[in-house]
């Protein structure tokens, strides 16, 4: 198959050398891919903040580590790093100077149908994408693929440090709600953002500077650049049944279509139980439950409007509503402020000590929780089975009862929701001291766990005073 010399002359000028290029090609088809680059992996700060670069001297594509763990669900953004720098790759080896602009991107664009305006061809024509790396004590000249500048906003006084982590100097503060560009992403000190719930160890370099925030007191994101392929209309496939349903993690907005560009028309709130009719794709979430990136998007019963499936507990499937385990009397529950206190990730990493008795013990969490400071856990009484009811309200008190007669003793916690992890069911809970010296956290609790650790979901139930 010849080449389309139309594209690659658009890309890479018209003195490239035909006889290369339909050599790369024959290969190519063949399915031996050799003449391509080594790979290997870089952190962000060795590479200046880019997602990854080719060099033609040691005819290798380095690619961002840290880059690839905070798109590790996005295949295609991926996809579109690799093709850049395969891009320069070509242009190294069937031109004899390097084209002007950046011929990478234009290349992965190109090869994927992305449309070009004018305005962005001008841009690529004229942008600068060499630089210089230093790999191994060795100064290399690269052609990068750059995080395109993004904006975002501080949830509250930030700190502006000289480097990605708290080891760095502090040379400045952001202000509450302060709008920044940044240009650069790596990774660094792991910090709780509690809007998302999730432990988040990206950093953001402000534009123009060497000067860096933790990501997870920042509202906004680098979008997956370079561009994917314009989306297509998200195709909605009804699942079996038309129906099921779901409950929502938290407070999660409704939308009128699947994707964060549609408007706001209203809100879920925490633990609402809704019947859907509808998946298709749309804006990608991390889902802090299932520990994945999540782009699918539920569509309400008998409506037009949509809500993130990462902010829902269920999914196609979902068997019809149960009523959850009725808390009694004497069930011991969280209060409903301490209960959102958790799930906001307001008490994540802290020691509660409530007795003053051998420090923050998992008791002491659940005493906090509960209100229930004074009541001798030796007389609390097992309820339900968690893992044979599979019907246990958010925010129950949970604990094994390993003692004689039946008496508690091992491990208590506050129960959240069930779960499957790794493809092995059992169910997430709020600990303290587990594993032994942790504040409090969220853990999943298997069914294969080892026991003797009090990690086996079968041996928990429903704490009764």
């Amino acid at each position: 198959m010849a080449p389309n010399y139309d594209k690659l002359d658009f890309i890479f000028g018209t003195n490239w050398n035909r006889t290369v290029m339909q050599g790369l090609l024959e290969s190519w088809q063949q399915g031996d891919f050799s003449n391509l680059p080594n790979i290997d992996l870089l952190t962000g700060v060795q590479l200046k903040g880019a997602y990854g670069a080719f060099s033609a001297e040691t005819n290798t594509i380095y690619l961002s580590s840290d880059f690839l763990l905070n798109y590790a669900g996005n295949v295609s953004a991926i996809a579109n790093v690799m093709l850049e720098e395969i891009g320069h790759a070509v242009d190294n080896m069937i031109n004899s100077t390097d084209t002007p602009g950046d011929e990478g991107d234009l290349f992965q664009r190109v090869i994927q149908g992305v449309s070009i305006t004018a305005d962005e061809l001008e841009v690529l024509r004229t942008e600068n994408d060499m630089t210089t790396l230093n790999v191994n004590g060795r100064t290399l000249w690269v052609e990068q693929s750059n995080v395109h500048p993004f904006a975002g906003t501080s949830d509250g006084v930030v700190n502006i440090r000289t480097g990605p982590g708290t080891n760095n100097a502090i040379v400045g503060t952001l202000h509450l709600n302060q709008r920044v560009t940044f240009d650069a992403v790596a990774t660094g000190t792991t910090h709780w953002d509690a809007r998302e719930r999730i432990n988040d160890n990206r950093w953001f370099r402000i534009q123009g500077t060497n000067n860096w925030v933790s990501a997870a007191f920042i509202t906004g994101n680098p979008s997956a650049i370079p561009p994917s392929p314009p989306p297509q209309p998200p195709v909605v496939s009804p699942p079996r049944n038309n129906i099921f349903t779901g409950t929502s993690d938290g407070v999660v907005n409704i939308r009128t279509g699947p994707g964060t560009n549609n408007a706001i028309v209203g809100t879920l709130h925490l633990n609402q139980r809704v019947t859907f009719d509808a998946v298709a794709t749309g804006t990608t979430h991390w889902d802090a439950r299932e520990r994945i990136n999540d782009n699918r998007w539920f569509r309400i019963q008998g409506t037009n409007n949509w809500v993130s499936a990462a902010f829902i507990t269920g999914g196609p499937g979902t068997p019809p509503p149960i009523a959850p385990f009725p808390p009694s009397s004497n069930a011991l529950m969280a209060t409903p402020d301490w209960w959102s206190a958790l799930q906001r990730g307001a008490l994540t990493n802290q020691f509660r000590d409530v007795d003053g008795y051998f420090g923050a013990q998992c008791w002491d969490l659940v005493a906090l929780v509960t209100g229930d400071r004074r009541h001798a856990a030796t007389q609390w009484r097992a309820g339900s089975n968690v893992m044979s009811s599979r019907n246990i309200a958010p925010g129950t008190a949970i604990a094994t009862f390993k003692g004689p007669n039946g008496t508690y003793q091992g491990h208590t916690a506050i129960f959240e929701s069930y779960g499957v992890r790794n493809g092995v069911e059992g169910f997430w809970a709020w600990h303290q001291n587990f594993p032994t010296g942790s504040g409090i956290q969220r853990h999943f609790i298997p069914t294969n766990g080892n026991r003797a650790l009090n990690n086996d979901a079968r041996e928990y139930f429903i704490v009764l005073r």
